[in-house]
């Protein structure tokens, strides 16, 4: 039988155990099932306009499909998260790598492109984001977590009751 480690993390990342369970017997005996490791915190954000100019020659690179460009700004352990909510679409699963990232990105954005959106850089939660609107509701939220001027994270929600109460687009 199979055993894999699992790894418990306290709130500040540090290791405080090591367990060997078979899948079987760790759902089992964990009250909430497998886990992934927290996301850990910066030591230091990004400063407000280190994080604009990622995130300007991000949206350029993935614009133009310049895959050079956007793996420069990638971090080698990047992952993407989506939120579609069940009703808007999205991805089933985190995506890792920068490869891989990258490579759903320009997917994803030629396919938002298609429909014509109006993209504004807003805040978001304190740090700048794009939210793109189309036919002036707002289609996606897009923000990344940047770090020593690498993108550690991208998040991009498209879950329309999580858009609701954004303000339509401006004429």
């Amino acid at each position: 039988m199979r055993r894999d480690k699992i790894i418990y993390w306290t709130a500040t990342g540090i290791v405080c155990g090591i367990m060997a369970f078979s899948a079987v017997n760790f759902n089992l005996s964990h009250p909430f099932g497998p886990f992934e490791k927290p996301f850990p915190r910066p030591r230091f954000r990004a400063s407000v306009k280190e994080h604009y100019e990622v995130l300007e020659h991000f949206q350029e690179a993935a614009a133009s499909g310049n895959m050079d460009g956007l793996l420069a700004l990638l971090s080698f352990d990047v992952v993407l998260h989506s939120d579609g909510g069940g009703k808007a679409p999205a991805f089933p699963l985190p995506i890792y790598g920068p490869n891989k990232v990258a490579r759903a990105v320009v997917q994803g954005l030629r396919t938002l492109l298609s429909l014509k959106p109006v993209q504004r850089i807003v805040q978001v939660n304190g740090e700048p984001g794009i939210v793109s609107y189309v036919n002036g509701r707002a289609q996606s939220v897009f923000t990344l977590q940047v770090t020593d001027g690498r993108i550690e994270a991208i998040f991009i929600v498209t879950n329309p009751k999580k858009l609701s109460h954004l303000p339509p687009a401006a004429s």
